[in-house]
């Protein structure tokens, strides 16, 4: 387990020096403000970190347990149960429906069926944590974006 999250970690490194370098051949500034570089630039960097923390972090704690746990450093972790790839292929699949009964259901319910769906395949079992994310993701998203940042979501069944 510790060699793919010093994988994941690596190839976190160079995919975002790989974005940085790109977003540095656009502007970063305007003179009205951020140029079209800045944000691919900024979360490259944020990226670049966290993927150095997975790095830095599977590398120290996997041979810190190994060592207590008196084995060698690469046996840390057990493998991904099989069930696993299922679970992973269902939130895929989920992932497309949303995708295309967003316009006739609406953002709202599409998402509230989303989130809990996707709560669900991954262990969540305490309902009133799985309603409240599932409310806050879809209406509360719903809200801001409308409301606030004045973007157009489906409305869907809730429109009538």
């Amino acid at each position: 387990m510790k060699r793919a999250y010093q994988l994941t970690g690596l190839l976190g490194l160079a995919f975002s020096a790989f974005v940085a370098n790109e977003a540095l051949s656009l502007r970063l500034m305007t003179r009205l403000g951020p140029g079209p570089g800045f944000f691919p630039f900024w979360l490259a960097v944020v990226f670049g970190g966290l993927s150095a923390l997975v790095l830095i972090g599977s590398s120290r704690l996997a041979s810190a347990a190994a060592t207590e746990a008196g084995m060698p450093p690469d046996d840390v972790g057990e493998a991904a149960p099989a069930h696993g790839w299922l679970r992973v292929l269902a939130l895929v699949g989920s992932v497309a429906v949303v995708g295309l009964l967003m316009e006739s259901v609406g953002y709202c319910l599409a998402m509230l069926a989303f989130s809990i769906t996707a709560l669900l395949l991954m262990g969540e079992r305490r309902w009133p944590v799985l309603l409240g994310t599932a409310l806050v993701l879809s209406f509360g998203v719903y809200f801001v974006f409308v409301r606030y940042l004045g973007v157009v979501l489906p409305s869907g069944l809730l429109s009538i």
